[in-house]
This record gives C-alpha cells, structure tokens and sequence, in this order.
C-alpha cells in the first residue's frame, strides 16, 4: 500500500536526483568518473573549472547518492 508518508520520500528522492543531474558540468563529471577514479584537482582540470566549484559539485553528487567518495 502506498502511504502519504512513502510518496512523499519518493517525491523527495526524485527531486533530489533531478536536481543532482541539472547541471552539465555534473554530467561530464559523472562521464569523467565514468573512465576511472580521479581527484578534485583532477576533475577540475579536466573540466576547466575551480577546485571549490568541483568540491561542491561533488558533494551534491554524493548526497544523491549517485557517487561515492573516499579518501
């Protein structure tokens, strides 16, 4: 049985995964990643952007779940 409580998680997953995938530099990160491990240095070379903007684009990646990280 579907319960409000239950369709309101799925609600909240879903935004939460949409709004992961919204922006195309995480996209190419998830493309980057998808040859092989690589560091934020790494990343952020590779994608012609800063360190902070790729930190931060990871971390939203790993809340949704769609990444894992270690160090």
């Amino acid at each position: 049985m579907i319960t409000p409580t239950l369709a309101q998680e799925v609600s909240q997953l879903e935004a939460e995964l949409c709004f992961a995938l919204a922006d195309p530099t995480r996209i190419l990160m998830l493309y980057a990643l998808d040859e092989g491990p690589h560091n934020v240095t790494d990343l952020a070379t590779m994608l012609a952007i800063t360190q902070p903007t790729t930190s931060r684009h990871l971390k939203i990646l790993v809340q949704a779940g769609i990444l894992v990280s270690w160090k």
